[in-house]
This record gives C-alpha cells, structure tokens and sequence, in this order.
C-alpha cells in the first residue's frame, strides 16, 4: 500500500516538473499520449506581437527578400477579431513606398494575407515554400509554448514535406534523455496543424 502511494506521488510530482519545465508559460491546454505532450495554447499558435512578426518575417524572407524586409524595420502590430495584422515602416531606407503587410490568424497562424503595398502577394507554391520558411515558423509557435532557452538546445531543425505539410523537429541533445519539439504546419496557407513535444 505504501509503495503505491509512493509511486503515484513520485509520478504526480514527474509530471509536474516535466510540465513546468517544457511549457513555462503554464497558458496551454496539454494532453500526454504515448509519451508525446500535444498541445493547444488557449491564446493561439498566435498569442503576441513578437510571434506574430517573427511568423511575418518568415513568409516575407521568400518573397520580397531579407534586404526589403531591412528597410522595413521597426514593424508595427495590431490585432483585431482574432487576427493580428504586421505592417513595415516607410522610412528612408524604403525607397519603394509600399510597405509589407501580413494578416496572420492569432487562433491557427493562418497567413490570410500578404501585400507590398496595395498590390497582395497570391503563392503559386503557398506562403510555405521551403523547408527554411517552415522553420522559422516552427520556432516562432514553439517559443512561447516551450521558451526560447529549450528550443535553442534543440537546434538544429529538421523538417520533411508530405502531402503539403511541413513537419518540423527539433533535435535532442546527445547523450540527454530529452525529447523532440514536433510541428505540422500547412505549405498552403501556414496554418499550425500540430504542435506536440516528445519526452
């Protein structure tokens, strides 16, 4: 009798140390299966202005270049009915006069748009095009689920396509018994689609 209540305290307390220290913020709905940790943040894949510039940035990077996304800086950010909305700055270094928007679901990290100026960017190969783009996703969601200082050991990514998603992997450390942060993220439209982490 003893040694069972020991064993149910002993892993109560795993659980919630393994909780703590993989999601510091403590804002999402979690769910343990298998030994994988799914979860569903109740602010959104999208929760702040950081993740959502960070997710911006990365859907420009292939359209419009890392030079043009330079003069564009400081971004600015709004949110409205669930939808955060990311524009440039016009300054002396944007000599083009058109600035970079991105409308980005706070819910799902759904790109709704993407516009230099008033002429709107429409994806032949979707906001998603590559395996860097997905990346830089994928880290932006994770770090305010699993905090920057874990997701910097898991570098460096990797990431696979199929059937238009992307699946992106952090990698543990060698020698730590430590899990991997796992993200599906849609090649069309960049919605998150799955966020777990394993143990």
């Amino acid at each position: 009798m003893i040694q069972k209540y020991f064993s149910i305290l002993l892993s109560f307390a795993l659980f919630v140390f393994t909780y703590d220290s993989m999601c510091p913020q403590g804002e999402v709905r979690e769910k343990y299966i298998n030994g994988t940790h799914y979860v569903i943040p109740k602010d959104g894949f999208v929760p702040n202005a950081e993740t959502a510039i960070r997710i911006a940035e990365a859907v420009w990077i292939p359209i419009y270049g890392k030079d043009e996304i330079e003069k564009q800086k400081p971004f600015r950010t709004t949110m409205k009915d669930k939808v955060w909305t990311v524009t440039g700055t016009l300054s002396d270094k944007n000599n083009s006069g058109n600035v970079l928007i991105a409308k980005i679901s706070k819910v799902n990290g759904k790109i709704i748009l993407v516009s230099l100026g008033k002429n709107p960017y429409v994806p032949k190969s979707g906001f998603v095009p590559d395996a860097a783009t997905a990346k830089r996703i994928a880290e932006a969601v994770w770090i305010p689920i699993y905090g920057k200082k874990q997701i910097e050991k898991e570098k460096p990514f990797r990431s696979r396509l199929e059937n238009n998603v992307w699946m992106v992997l952090g990698t543990a450390p060698e020698y730590v018994l430590a899990g991997e942060a796992i993200a599906e993220i849609s090649k069309n439209d960049g919605r998150i689609l799955h966020v777990s982490h394993t143990e």
